[in-house]
């Protein structure tokens, strides 16, 4: 979906948004295109090492890609400000993947 959203972003937003908001789109795409392949990577990983932290890892990455990716989406689109809240929660969750997922990959010595 990153890739459609970039697609109608450069084809049907351009001369339709401010560069703020294209900004704020755009940069929803990078996250959700780089945090889908990761989210990937978890589950090859989980498939190798079942554990609950692996698991925790792509549950917060998906749910902090959606809640980040997803609250730009909707700010740039209708102009919602109160949507900028939700934008950090999502960062924190990835934040909190990543160390999971740092953690178990050193518990496991990978």
């Amino acid at each position: 979906t990153a890739v459609l959203l970039g697609a109608f972003a450069a084809h049907s937003l351009q001369n339709q948004l401010s560069e703020r908001l294209m900004a704020a789109f755009k940069t929803g795409v990078q996250y959700q295109l780089a945090h889908a392949i990761a989210i990937l990577l978890i589950a090859v990983l989980f498939i190798r090492f079942p554990t609950r932290t692996v698991a925790l890892s792509g549950i917060l990455m998906f749910v902090g890609i959606s809640l980040f990716s997803g609250s730009l989406y909707i700010l740039a689109l209708s102009e919602l400000g109160g949507f900028g809240v939700v934008t950090p929660i999502g960062g924190v969750l990835l934040v909190l993947s990543w160390f999971c997922l740092a953690f178990a990959l050193a518990r496991e010595s990978i």
